[in-house]
């Protein structure tokens, strides 16, 4: 059986139909360039946090909030005293009330259950979202340790970098 192509369409319709106009192609081009390069730029101005997250206890004693968080063994190296941490404790839905700052105060080198305890000291009892916590005697928490603040660009050269040196 012979295999024929019927063709419904005018040759002006094939015409447009069947060929992409220049200028689509020119100004797709332009734009693909433009977004390219603007978000090139942006990835040099907006920061990327690297942080550990980790489980806490909050205790509130002296009218002060302390927590005690267990972080692992497999990033434990990075932590160190002064460091930015944030507390979201379970008690108050972080969406809600939002979360508690504080800083890292002790880090203790001995290992307990496979994780190494560090002591935070806990900036307040107001919350981001301007939230008063009610002191409740103990409190379960997620912690994120800031480990360091790197302009976005970082996390897709380094390991270019790392490539390019072996």
């Amino acid at each position: 059986m012979p295999i024929t192509n019927h063709t419904y369409y005018s040759a002006e319709t094939n015409e447009i139909v069947g060929k992409i106009p220049p200028w689509i192609i020119r100004r797709g081009n332009v734009v693909i360039f433009v977004t390219f390069v603007t978000l090139l730029i942006m990835s040099c101005f907006v920061t990327y946090q690297d942080k550990i997250v980790t489980t806490a206890m909050v205790h509130y004693s002296n009218n002060q909030f302390i927590a005690t968080a267990m972080a692992p063994s497999k990033s434990f190296g990075k932590i160190e005293i002064g460091q930015r941490v944030i507390i979201k404790l379970d008690c108050y839905p972080e969406t809600e009330f939002g979360h508690l700052t504080g800083t890292i105060t002790g880090i203790d080198t001995h290992l307990q259950d496979g994780a190494y305890p560090i002591n935070i000291n806990i900036h307040g009892i107001t919350t981001n979202y301007g939230s008063y916590i009610k002191p409740i005697a103990e409190m379960t928490a997620n912690v994120e340790v800031i480990i360091a603040a790197h302009p976005l660009i970082l996390k897709f050269i380094n390991p270019l970098k790392q490539i390019i040196s072996r």
